[in-house]
């Protein structure tokens, strides 16, 4: 069986004392419905933080951080077929839901009475590899159909992706600058200063007044 490198939460303390431990483990198969991404780049979210320093305290041992993954698939489960060996997709926050709530039956699946989450609750992309249930990456394969003297663009941040369809589904049109200002900090800051380039709101702001990046 082959090996794999990860780093994990080896102990709950403040991010000066070292708290990550980078080990090697064995590579994890995908179950029937999941696929395995060789990971390229995961970004790093304040979340990653609080659950090194214990602010959100671990769901299990050793867990591996990161929720904000893009990489390519290089192994799927029996019955996963939404994506091929080779494609590029992101995975987020949302690691998993019941499918049977509610929330989950209306399409409100980040809504779930009974989450589990990337990075806390199982594995995420501090690593080689992680495994994610194939319904709940993003697609990321319009990448590889840029030009070939087009520069390279930036990975999409699922996380982000994410918060703005929920966004755009509950405010569309209607949302405005204000809105962005108040609210600029952290992920919602982001989220609004990237509402301006979402085609769903392009005409959301007049001459001179969308966000700047």
């Amino acid at each position: 069986m082959a090996d794999m490198d990860a780093w994990v939460v080896d102990h709950v303390a403040p991010i000066d004392e070292q708290p990550l431990r980078r080990i090697t483990r064995e590579l994890p198969e995908p179950g029937p419905r999941q696929v395995r991404i060789r990971v390229s780049c995961c970004g790093v979210c304040r979340t990653d933080l609080h659950l090194a320093e214990g602010d959100l305290p671990p769901h299990r041992p050793a867990t591996t951080p990161g929720h904000e993954v893009v990489g390519r698939v290089d192994a799927a489960g029996t019955a996963a077929t939404r994506f091929a060996i080779g494609d590029r997709v992101g995975v987020a926050w949302l690691g998993g839901t019941d499918g049977t709530c509610r929330y989950c039956r209306r399409g409100d699946e980040n809504l779930c009475v009974a989450p589990t989450f990337t990075g806390w609750d199982v594995d995420g992309g501090y690593a080689d590899v992680c495994l994610v249930d194939e319904l709940l990456w993003f697609d990321a394969r319009e990448l590889d159909r840029l030009p070939p003297d087009r520069p390279a663009a930036a990975p999409p941040d699922p996380t982000e992706e994410a918060e703005i369809a929920e966004i755009t589904q509950h405010f569309g049109e209607g949302l405005r600058q204000d809105w962005a200002a108040e609210d600029a900090r952290g992920i919602v800051g982001r989220v609004a200063r990237r509402v301006g380039r979402h085609p769903l709101l392009d005409g959301a702001f007049g001459a001179g007044e969308r966000p700047r990046a």
